[in-house]
């Protein structure tokens, strides 16, 4: 009988950890897609043209700051949402 009790209140306490986490996940990408100005220092050009379509896709709104590269300034002349900034 307590295994039975045991079992029950674990799996209620599971599931309602997983209902919990799915909230907070759903309510981040909600706040996430909010973002207006984004700056973004890529160690490599292979980082940057990965990690450009990466916060293209994820943040639809967001303005990208990015420093100037042969990448980065491809980026900014396919779209209007790409500022390159000159390295300092």
């Amino acid at each position: 009988m307590r295994m039975d009790a045991f079992v029950i209140i674990f799996a209620v306490i599971t599931v309602m950890s997983g209902l919990l986490m799915l909230t907070l996940v759903v309510l981040t990408s909600i706040v996430s897609r909010n973002i207006k100005d984004i700056s973004y220092s890529p160690l490599s050009e292979n980082e940057a043209e990965y990690g450009l379509r990466i916060l293209l896709f994820f943040y639809p709104n967001a303005v990208i700051h990015i420093p100037e590269n042969d990448i980065s300034l491809r980026f900014q002349a396919q779209n209007s949402r790409v500022i390159v900034h000159q390295d300092f």
